[in-house]
């Protein structure tokens, strides 16, 4: 009621807190002229704040330089007069428009901020005038790093990283950070967050390339190689929303990356433009992550080997669903999604997808890696291409491939077991197929026209799922010839005439009669 609160200080102390107000940096001493070392300055004003309750503010069109980090004590908030969402737009042209609270940092040791618990950053931007164009660049710090077991609470909102080596790290024992509106040009990570117990919310980030444009840039192809928008360890309900992330080796990676475990939440309207690899899966908590909406452009003409979800072969414990997503890839794209890993299980769904390289799958699965790929539209297939490839599989939890939409010939490799494939739908499909000693039935559709007069001996296996019946009209007279792998009524042979038809059934590594018409 009376404006004032209480906050426990070290040593058992109590600090009154006004709660509103600012402090400007300037009336403690800081220049603002982008060569004073204002460190100290800002430091007292945050000191101050910590005991009034107040805000800390600063506005310079020149920056202030730090050569020492700064520690965000608990409850202050600080940033621009405006905290309007602080950009890089200026950046990419050297025009070096420093308005706002910019912060020149040239701390190589530590942090420009050790934020702790409670304490907010809000129209603040990191630049390091000393940051080279090179390959490598300079190693620096995070701009930003959360106070390991005191950081819980922290917001980064409205702030600028236009060329952090690091931009933001979270991978102390935290929780509940929110990073909202944030953008820059991370030269090696983007934000880190590891050994978080409870909801992590980020939303409304854009990483692009702000400080350097030129793709033939060193730094550009260092960021390519090394660069990790967003490196997401332990994250329990995790949820990050509306982010985009441009030219780096991993969009998204997920992983153990401490031993503190891996992440579970939710993902949505998240976009990778010209990524090695968009979403990238060593491993995840049992609970899984889930990705609803965006695109995927995998399509980075400096790299080869792109790929647009990579569930990893050294991915021990997957969860993964994706859906509603527009896909395409160039083509140097040598996947939309490589799904590997032992434990694994994916589940794709109703999403859009264009193209890719033109020699290799659009979908690879391997190892013991349990996918399901339903409702999907696939189209813009070479004659060449193959869809599907399901080599090496190692698993009995056999892939589920149904309800899809094929624009181009189906052509699916390897010779495990799917299930459904004969569920799904290829434009201008041919029902029909042409005797042979040993006839192929195609792997979409379940009623076919047999043509020709050759006499059968059998019908290879394929990619067969036990239990998927066919039904077969013949056009003319052949023979099907009884034996253990196409078993027909009687243990005899079968000669057809015009307009009979024959119902086959897959079990036990053979085609069995179910029933016969005769015309």
């Amino acid at each position: 009621v009376d404006g004032y609160g209480d906050h426990a200080l070290a040593g058992g102390t109590v600090a009154l807190l006004q709660s509103g107000g600012s402090a400007d940096v300037k009336q403690y001493g800081a220049k603002g002229d982008g060569v004073t070392d204002d460190s100290a300055a800002i430091q007292a004003a945050i000191d101050k704040a910590a005991l009034t309750g107040e805000s800390v503010v600063g506005d310079s069109h020149l920056g202030f330089l730090i050569n020492s980090g700064l520690t965000l004590k608990k409850f202050v908030t600080l940033g621009s007069t405006s905290g309007a969402l602080a950009t890089g737009e200026h950046y990419g042209s050297q025009q070096l428009d420093h308005s706002g609270f910019t912060l020149l940092v040239t701390d190589l040791v530590n942090p420009a901020i050790t934020a702790q618990s409670n304490s907010t950053m809000k129209g603040v931007r990191f630049f390091y005038p000393n940051q080279t164009k090179t390959s490598p660049p300079v190693t620096y710090p995070a701009s930003v790093k959360i106070a390991a077991s005191v950081g819980n609470d922290v917001s980064v909102v409205n702030c600028a990283f236009p060329n952090s080596y690091y931009a933001i790290d979270a991978t102390g024992p935290h929780e509940r950070l929110r990073v909202q509106n944030i953008a820059g040009q991370p030269l090696y990570r983007g934000i880190v967050i590891d050994a978080n117990t409870d909801c992590d919310h980020i939303t409304g980030v854009h990483f692009w390339r702000y400080w350097e444009a030129s793709a033939a840039s060193p730094i550009n192809d260092y960021i390519n190689q090394n660069c990790i928008g967003l490196d997401i360890g332990r994250s329990d309900s995790i949820m990050v929303q509306d982010v985009f992330l441009y030219g780096m080796r991993q969009g998204i990676k997920c992983s153990d990356l401490s031993g503190a475990g891996a992440p579970y939440g939710t993902f949505s309207n998240i976009s990778f433009d010209k990524c090695k690899w968009g979403l990238s899966v060593y491993k995840t908590n049992l609970n899984g992550i889930v990705f609803v909406g965006g695109l995927i452009a995998v399509d980075n003409p400096s790299e080869t080997g792109c790929i647009g979800v990579v569930i990893h072969e050294a991915a021990t414990v997957a969860r993964v669903t994706i859906s509603d997503y527009q896909i395409w890839g160039g083509s140097n794209a040598s996947n939309i999604f490589f799904l590997k890993g032992v434990g694994t299980k994916v589940n794709i769904s109703d999403n859009s997808i264009r193209t890719w390289g033109t020699s290799s799958p659009m979908l690879v699965i391997g190892e013991e890696c349990a996918v399901t790929f339903k409702g999907n539209h696939v189209s813009a297939a070479g004659a060449t291409q193959y869809h599907v490839s399901v080599t090496g599989y190692t698993g009995t939890d056999y892939p589920i491939i149904e309800g899809n939409r094929f624009d181009g010939p189906f052509k699916v490799a390897g010779t495990s077991q799917i299930y459904g494939l004969e569920n799904n739908y290829e434009k201008a499909q041919d029902i029909s197929i042409t005797s042979a000693a040993a006839t192929t039935i195609p792997a979409l559709g379940s009623f076919f026209a047999v043509t020709g007069t050759t006499g059968i001996s059998s019908f290879p296996s394929g990619n067969l799922r036990e239990g998927r019946s066919v039904d077969l009209l013949f056009t003319g007279v052949l023979t099907l010839t009884h034996s253990a792998g196409l078993v027909l009524d009687g243990s005899a042979n079968f000669t057809t005439t015009a307009g009979d038809r024959l119902s086959l059934v897959y079990y036990s590594g053979g085609w069995r009669e179910l029933s016969r018409s005769t015309a």
